[in-house]
């Protein structure tokens, strides 16, 4: 699984009782691409100490922490639905390995494409659940001018194909940048709305 932030940390270990080195997942969802019981499922049979998976309400959080004292092997099914998304994803997602760069015109392609976390909670939420969300007016002035910054340069990519040969994954980066406009300029109008109402 791609698309997680593997840690070594320091943690006690209460299966032998002493403080010992172990693994951390940070965003074992992959944002929110994979459904979280499946995921959270292979992860717990993994050598792994601890996974933060990210939640946007009480109730994700709430259904990631049940999942986790249920335990459990993975299905035959399961398994294979594991293998039908990695299968999807390795051609659909960013990988995030830097080899696409540089682009012509400054566009940082793993940032915008592989771990711009709010455009994946505009995906994950909708446009109707990142409007209701309660942003705070500082997470919003901070975003609002990276947000233009990214469209801008989107805006700007003369199509010249120069990141896609690059691509170790195959990736379509221009159509993918391409398709990304118009949840991103819906987030600013979004961001721009609610800093007005807010004055």
């Amino acid at each position: 699984m791609k698309d997680t932030d593997i840690q070594i940390a320091k943690c006690y270990d209460l299966k032998v009782g002493k403080n010992t080195t172990g693994v951390r997942i940070m965003k074992p969802l992959a944002t929110g691409l994979l459904p979280p019981p499946l995921a959270l499922k292979w992860l717990m049979n993994q050598p792994v100490h601890s996974a933060v998976p990210g939640a946007t309400a009480i109730e994700e959080a709430e259904e990631n922490s049940l999942l986790g004292c249920s335990g459990g092997a993975l299905t035959d099914q399961e398994q294979a639905d594991l293998i039908d998304s990695k299968a999807y994803w390795d051609t659909r997602r960013c990988q995030m390995c830097g080899d696409c760069l540089p682009c012509p015109v400054g566009i940082n392609l793993p940032m915008v494409l592989g771990t711009d976390v709010i455009y994946d909670h505009y995906r994950t939420m909708g446009p109707q659940g990142f409007r209701a969300f309660s942003w705070s007016r500082h997470a919003m002035e901070i975003e609002l001018p990276k947000r233009k910054a990214h469209i801008q340069r989107i805006q700007s990519c003369t199509d010249c194909g120069q990141c896609e040969p690059r691509c170790p994954h195959g990736l379509a980066i221009t159509d993918m940048l391409k398709a990304r406009l118009p949840a991103m300029l819906d987030m600013v109008s979004v961001f721009e709305q609610l800093l007005a109402s807010d004055s």
